[in-house]
């Protein structure tokens, strides 16, 4: 999916290409949803039907430490949590370092 998706502009300086996914059809956010609801997590009940996905489109790619701030749907859903997701493999690096 995430391959065929066209590049949204470039909003500010950053390493990464980004692309964005607006769930019509509900498939995905279905299944995230259900994620949702096992883990049981007490402030969040649903998914946003926007999926952010981040490209980076050269090795070694990375972004600078940072906060992930809140997004709104267009129904004023707001956001509590960062769900990731990786949709590739590599032989080294891929790590997530979260901060304290």
């Amino acid at each position: 999916l995430w391959q065929k998706l066209p590049l949204a502009p470039k909003e500010k300086a950053s390493p990464t290409e980004r692309a964005y996914f607006d769930d019509v059809e509900g498939w995905m956010t279905g299944a995230l949803n259900a994620a949702v609801r096992s883990a049981k997590l007490n402030d969040a009940d649903s998914t946003v039907s926007r999926v952010r996905f981040l490209i980076y489109p050269h090795p070694g790619g990375s972004l600078p430490a940072h906060v992930d701030l809140p997004r709104y749907d267009k129904n004023g859903l707001r956001s509590t949590y960062t769900f990731l997701l990786y949709l590739s493999d590599c032989i080294s690096g891929g790590e997530t370092t979260f901060l304290e």
